[in-house]
């Protein structure tokens, strides 16, 4: 399903910088950044509770079908595996968060150059998008003058998030900005 909807998704990931020395790295950068997609998606609770499972059944070959490093990689001598959290986590620790970022951008792209959105045009001609602000933490404005606590000094921690409106009023998040306060 990956592959017919975003069929150039790992040559993006594996286009990302990569600092490594290529000669001696055992998985591409596509299989970082699809453990680190896994793992979140595995909803272990940590990085160690994917990793305990990491190697079990058909993982390691499913997650080479994925990232397009099968077993026939001459890499894997025939028995493909799946790297451990803190080299996926190394690796995009040294990685320009600015070039991450732009792989959801670069998907939104495609799907805009295949039309994905045009029975979703308000008025055949413009796209929807949805500006959306929540609560993400209450916090005190600290102390009044004299040490007194302030009645009215909470301020309010926002997220604001942009999603375009699909096919079936469907929900495309876009973009989002974490650190508004008022």
């Amino acid at each position: 399903m990956l592959r017919a909807v975003f069929p150039r998704l790992n040559a993006w990931l594996n286009a990302l910088p990569d600092p490594r020395l290529q000669r001696m790295c055992l998985y591409r950068a596509a299989h970082l950044w699809w453990q680190i997609i896994a793992t979140y998606l595995s909803r272990k609770g940590s990085r160690n509770g994917f990793d305990e499972q990491r190697q079990s059944g058909a993982a390691a070959w499913n997650l080479g079908l994925l990232c397009g490093q099968t077993a026939e990689d001459p890499r894997f001598d025939g028995q493909p595996t799946v790297t451990c959290s803190d080299n996926a986590a190394h690796h995009a620790s040294r990685v320009d968060p600015e070039a991450v970022a732009q792989i959801p951008v670069l998907m939104f792209h495609d799907l805009l150059e295949r039309r994905t959105f045009d029975d979703a045009r308000l008025l055949g001609r413009w796209y929807r998008i949805v500006l959306d602000g929540s609560v993400k933490g209450k916090c005190r404005g600290g102390f009044a003058e004299g040490g007194k606590s302030s009645t009215n000094g909470a301020r309010y921690r926002y997220v604001l998030q942009s999603s375009v409106v699909g096919p079936q009023d469907t929900l495309f998040p876009l973009m989002h900005d974490p650190s508004s306060t008022v």
